[in-house]
This record gives structure tokens, C-alpha cells and sequence, in this order.
């Protein structure tokens, strides 16, 4: 109604009985809805008769205010009268319309749960996902276990392996403490890539490593209404996981890829002889392309292209990466043997990695020449560095014995002094 008649009114006309008409048409709405004959039909011919009744009962209220009103006064209009009737008219009908579908709403909840049998939770709906790939995708197409073990060969035994693990989705959303368990990724395996990736150490240094390439895509489900995730949940914690075997030793480098051919480390080390390293990942979840330029849409433009940019420097650095080399095969390169060469050769492993590692010993001065050591097949190249070896442990054995003697002299002679230097002092207070 558009339109009232001249003149006020005094009291304001009551909308009560348009409400109690209201819930008398939404019971019959429901009853509708709850039948097992309910049809898109019925539902709509219970729209319409509601909306019918309520354009009937507000045109006889506006005829009654317009019968009440005061014609002398024009400080309060039936135009008011008109204007507040239909706004508390339409508060009342919002009420009921919000109730209406949150009705409706817990009632398809209901029916799903017992369909179903239990509330869904993020958990659910991870195992779901997991079973639907199993059923849907090829063997080579589905998510795998992010573990892998190391080795120098196809049929050598395991030195170690690397892992990226977090808690259990079941677990983490009973708040139970369980056993962590490795996360499920899809793989795309490259085979032996001749195109290097450059590992920069620091400003003079730069190292090219070539192998076999893995490249993972982890899906991430949660439930937008929840805080915490599931497998991969935005609050979910990933712990990067490397352990050695017994005499099996790997140096794994972790960073962020720069480009296509260049790999920023921010950490790296040498894990061996049963050691276990557990590195905590911290992720970030960058909004998605259309949320970010709604959020920036009403912002200056100035503060666009920064934001802009920021958000280019961010997706350039999301690509996480972790590169790990077995050293068995790399010290084998190292002193130039043949491949190999050192598999049972123990002892001597742990020698040249003590050495290299620990002492700083150059490469040079242990590896296999032709020219020094004359020409041989794998065991004699072998024994030419193992005599290196023992030679440089002596040189350092003859070196410690020195500092040793060094020391002790330096020591007896401030002792000497200390002794000259108290005998000196006794001499000056006799006198």
C-alpha cells in the first residue's frame, strides 16, 4: 500500500493480530513440509496463500487507521500511521521468515544425520575425500604418503629416510594425542632431470644438483565455519621428519624456490648414524584471487599496487622445497671412486666424513689421482684412499701431539712466573 488518506492519529493501529495471522499460516507451512506428500506444489500454494492473507489484513488495517484518524492535526499524518504500520508489519514478517527457514534448515539437517547416522565433522569429510579418490581416480593419479626412503641404488638397503607428518585428523578433532602419521599428497614423478637447480650457499657460492624430481600438491579441507582443519587444516601443525640408519648418512637442505632454476636454502644438515631430525613447518594461508581483489577494491589505488606487489612477492615464495643427497654416492664422487666402491667399505666412510666435515679437510687431499696413485681398478683406487686417509689422520695426530706440547710448555712457563712473581714479593716485605 503506496498511498493513505489525509489527517492523523493518535494512537498508532497494532500489528498483533497480522502477526498472529503470520504464524498461523507459517504452522501451515510447516505442517505442509512435514507431510510425506509434500510436493513443490502444496509448498506453493501455501506461499501463496500467505502472501494473499497479508496483503487482505494490511489493506483492512490501513482503512482502520484511516477511519481513527484525527483530521484537524497535522503534526502526526495517516501517512505516518500508514509508514509505521507496514515497517513493524514488515519486522514481523522478517521474524517469522527467519524462524520459517531456520525450520526448514534444521529439519534437512536432521533428515541428512539420521541418513547418515553421526554429525559430520571435518574429519569426516577428510576420510570421505580419501575414499572417494581411491574409488574415483586411477592407481597413479591418487594421493600417496609423503615418506620416502633413501638410497645409493635400486637395490641397495635403505640409509635413511624423510617424511613430512601431522596429527591424525581423528584425533586432532577428538583433542586426543596420537601418534603422528604422514600426510597424503598427489605426486608428479620426474625421472633423472638433466636441467640443474642451482643451490646458492651465500654470495661466491653456488652448487648445481640434478636427480630424480617430486613435485606435491597437498588438498586441504575444512569446514568454513570451523577454525581448526583436518589433514592439512590451515591450524594444523607439519613436522618435517629425516632419520638415518645405522652408518647411513644424507644431508637434506630445505628453502624456497626462487624461479625454474633457482633454490633459496634457508637451512641445511648432515643427519647420520641413527640421528632423527624433526623441523617444524609454519604455513600461511593467502587468500584466494577473487577474496583479495574484493578486499582491495575499495581501497586507493596507491594502496592497491602495493598490495598488488606484496601479494606477487608472497606467491613467488610458496613453493616449498627439500633437497636431499645420499652421501655414500657423493663421497664416492667426492675422492673420484667408482660407483659403488664404499657400500661396504664402513669404516672409511665414517673416516672421510669426519674429515670433510668436522675437521674441513680439503677433497684434494683424499681423493683417487691417477697421477699420484697410478692407474687400477676399484680396489686399488680404493687403497689409495685409504693410505690418504691414514696419512692426513696422522699429520692431524702429529699436529694435536704439538698443540699438546705447546700447551704444557706455555702452562710451565706461567708457572715459573707466578712462582718468580711471589718469591719477589716475599723479598720486599722481609726488607
Amino acid at each position: 500500500v503506496s498511498s493513505g488518506g489525509g489527517g492523523s492519529s493518535g494512537v498508532l493501529p497494532s500489528v498483533e493480530t497480522v502477526a498472529a495471522l503470520h504464524s498461523e499460516h507459517l504452522r501451515t507451512l510447516r505442517a505442509a513440509m512435514d507431510t510425506t506428500t509434500t510436493t513443490a506444489t502444496a509448498v506453493a500454494a501455501a506461499a501463496t496463500t500467505i502472501t494473499t492473507t497479508t496483503t487482505t489484513t494490511t489493506k483492512k488495517k490501513k482503512k482502520k487507521s484511516d477511519e481513527t484518524t484525527d483530521t484537524t492535526s497535522t503534526l502526526y499524518t495517516a501517512k505516518e500511521a500508514v509508514a509505521m504500520l507496514l515497517l513493524e508489519h514488515l519486522q514481523h514478517l522478517h521474524y517469522h521468515h527467519h524462524n520459517g527457514v531456520d525450520y526448514i534448515e534444521k529439519i534437512i539437517l536432521q533428515q541428512l544425520v539420521e541418513a547418515i547416522g553421526k554429525e559430520l565433522k571435518s574429519a569426516d569429510f577428510v576420510n570421505y575425500m580419501s575414499f572417494h579418490h581411491r574409488r574415483v581416480l586411477k592407481e597413479r593419479y591418487c594421493p600417496t604418503p609423503f615418506l620416502y626412503s633413501l638410497r645409493s641404488s635400486s637395490n641397495s638397503s635403505p640409509s635413511g629416510s624423510i617424511s613430512i607428518e601431522t596429527t591424525p585428523a581423528d584425533a586432532e578433532a577428538a583433542g586426543v594425542v596420537a601418534a603422528t602419521e604422514p600426510i597424503t599428497t598427489f605426486v608428479r614423478y620426474r625421472e633423472n632431470v638433466t636441467a640443474p637447480l642451482v643451490i646458492e650457499i651465500d654470495a661466491a657460492t653456488a652448487i648445481s644438483v640434478t636427480g630424480d624430481h617430486y613435485i606435491h600438491l597437498l588438498l586441504q579441507h575444512k569446514f568454513s565455519c570451523s577454525s581448526s582443519g583436518s589433514s592439512g587444516g590451515s591450524s594444523s601443525e607439519f613436522t618435517f621428519r629425516s632419520r638415518a640408519q645405522q652408518f647411513g648418512s644424507m644431508v637434506v637442505v630445505v628453502g624456497k624456490l626462487q624461479n625454474e632454476t633457482t633454490f633459496l636454502p634457508s637451512s641445511a644438515v648432515v643427519v647420520k648414524n641413527g640421528d632423527e631430525l624433526n623441523m617444524l613447518l609454519t604455513t600461511t594461508t593467502l587468500p584466494p584471487p577473487k577474496v583479495f581483489k574484493k578486499k582491495v577494491k575499495s581501497l586507493s589505488p596507491e594502496q592497491q599496487r602495493f598490495a598488488s606487489q606484496y601479494r606477487s612477492m608472497q606467491l613467488g615464495g610458496t613453493v616449498f622445497v627439500v633437497v636431499v643427497v645420499e652421501l655414500q654416492s657423493l663421497l664416492e664422487k667426492v675422492v673420484e671412486v667408482p660407483r659403488g666402491s664404499l657400500v661396504k667399505e664402513i669404516e672409511l666412510q665414517q673416516q672421510l666424513l669426519l674429515l670433510l666435515v668436522e675437521k674441513n679437510i680439503p677433497s684434494t687431499l683424499l681423493s683417487y689421482s691417477t697421477t699420484t696413485d697410478g692407474d687400477g681398478d676399484s680396489a686399488h683406487k680404493v687403497a689409495a684412499v685409504r693410505r690418504h686417509v691414514e696419512d692426513v689422520k696422522k699429520m692431524l695426530l702429529k699436529k694435536s701431539k704439538d698443540e699438546v706440547k705447546l700447551a704444557a710448555m706455555s702452562a710451565k712457563v706461567h708457572g715459573v712466573q707466578r712462582r718468580s712473581s711471589s718469591s719477589s714479593s716475599g723479598s720486599s716485605s722481609s726488607s
